[in-house]
């Protein structure tokens, strides 16, 4: 039992730095490209004229501002919001001429394209911003499926006595008999025409004979020096 409690503190004490990492990339996931995020405000006066009281931002997705009010919640455009926020927010390119970002809110519309059919700028700051956090999502991907794949073959190379993970080494294997058995395999028989072509497939059952060789896999451990043995079967 106290060895179990042993290897169970050092599994732990490595646990925090990998969980501390994993919030670090969820953290940059979900605050890229996201100033306002979390800031409360009494009132905001969008580009229209339409003001909202007690607004509190919630989250930027795909050039839009989630919010909380007095009333309920609601979903700006962000080029809704006045000229100061927007930027603020790192959404809206700082580039832009604040003519043409007025003209363009003032009708509630969104230009995909500039002159020349180039992609905007407020177009082409999301699309890197998409890039950025599916960039992101796939390193925690990777970074979670490598812990999983670490730990499962950890535990599988501990040993029975300790405990201790990656201490199981291989001495030798011998064989301790042999055997003589069936076993139902599925076979498909292919039919052909007088012609010679194929006008189907039928599968049938069949028992075949087999050998089954028996063996003694042979353990020891690299820390304790405690030895065991396995047994494995294979067919020939």
């Amino acid at each position: 039992m106290k060895r179990l409690r042993a290897t169970g503190i050092r599994f732990s004490a490595h646990f925090p730095a990998v969980l501390a990492a994993f919030q670090l990339l969820l953290s940059l996931v979900s605050g890229a490209d996201q100033g306002l995020v979390g800031k409360t405000i009494p009132s905001l006066r969008l580009e229209n004229g339409k003001i909202y009281n007690e607004v509190t931002f919630l989250r930027i997705e795909n050039n839009e501002v989630f919010i909380r009010h007095a009333h309920g919640l609601a979903t700006l455009p962000i080029e809704s919001l006045p000229e100061d926020w927007s930027r603020g927010s790192g959404a809206r390119d700082r580039g832009d001429s604040a003519g043409t970002g007025r003209s363009e809110r003032a009708k509630g519309e969104r230009s995909p394209n500039s002159e020349g059919g180039r992609p905007g700028k407020s177009t082409r700051s999301a699309a890197d911003s998409l890039e950025l956090r599916e960039k992101i999502y796939f390193f925690t991907f990777l970074l979670c499926l490598g812990f999983l794949i670490f730990t499962a073959i950890g535990f599988s190379n501990s040993c029975p006595s300790c405990k201790k993970w990656w201490s199981k080494k291989f001495r030798f294997k011998s064989e301790i008999g042999r055997a003589n058995r069936y076993k139902t395999i599925t076979r498909t028989d292919i039919q052909k025409d007088r012609d010679g072509k194929v006008t189907g497939t039928v599968e049938r059952q069949e028992q075949v004979h087999v050998t089954v060789v028996s063996y003694e896999n042979h353990w020891s451990c690299r820390r304790c020096h405690h030895t065991w043995v396995t047994f494995t079967e294979s067919e020939c």
